[in-house]
């Protein structure tokens, strides 16, 4: 089965772009990402000021989202516009976050690149959570990002069996087919979401002939959700 997941109008503080099931985005994280992924979309913001205050300098919690009344029976997209599992993430920063978060009852998805250190805190975490990761190719792009290699992710994510776990390949970067099948696979996800570089990037991106064979691969043993701005590569 293939989902289409629809683009909508971003708006950090409420409904996000990159998936239509969330509620929305909540950003507790400030300060900038040390993992430099030179297709950010934070970066493209940068010309809002509000945005370049927010999103520069030292790693912090904003104190004004802290205080933000999650409600209940929602969705939250956890620090979509940083990255709150990074190394460099002091841990109490992440404690208080997760202590937030299981003062209201929704659902909460955390998305990493590095996803080893969601150990940490696997008992921290509300009881409703989906924890994500990115894998944007199974190949070694040392000038992609700062962030782990792809294949510690996946290594990392198949050792989470508590909770429920997506992974997400967006921008999604030209690959190897098995051996990006494989490395997806060990995720065990129960949804994989695919998504092409919308931010003009110039990434090396695959054929159409090879994104549907890998989302046929994929379709045997996980569900896919094509974010409409796939449709590019595919016509």
């Amino acid at each position: 089965m293939i989902l289409i997941i629809e683009k909508n109008k971003n708006d950090m503080n409420k409904k996000g772009n990159m998936y239509e099931w969330v509620t929305g985005t909540w950003n507790p994280l400030a300060g900038k990402c040390p993992h430099g992924c030179v297709y950010c979309s934070t970066h493209k913001l940068m010309r809002y000021p509000v945005i370049q205050q927010k999103y520069t300098g030292e790693i912090r919690l904003d104190i004004k989202a802290m205080c933000k009344n999650l409600g209940k029976n929602k969705t939250w997209f956890v620090a979509a516009q940083n990255d709150l599992f990074a190394a460099e993430v002091k841990g109490s920063m992440i404690h208080e976050v997760l202590r937030w978060c299981k003062m209201f009852d929704n659902t909460y998805l955390f998305q990493t690149k590095n996803p080893e250190r969601y150990f940490q805190f696997l008992k921290d975490f509300p009881e409703k959570t989906i924890l994500c990761t990115t894998i944007e190719t199974n190949r070694l792009l040392p000038a992609l990002s700062n962030a782990p290699a792809t294949v510690l992710r996946s290594y990392a994510m198949r050792n989470i069996h508590k909770f429920r776990k997506f992974v997400t390949i967006e921008p999604i970067v030209d690959f190897d087919l098995m051996p990006m099948v494989e490395i997806i696979k060990e995720c065990n996800p129960e949804q994989v979401n695919i998504g092409a570089d919308s931010g003009h990037n110039n990434l090396p991106e695959p054929s159409k002939e090879k994104l549907l064979a890998l989302i046929s691969e994929l379709q045997k043993f996980t569900v896919i959700a094509n974010k409409s701005n796939l449709e590019r590569l595919l016509k």
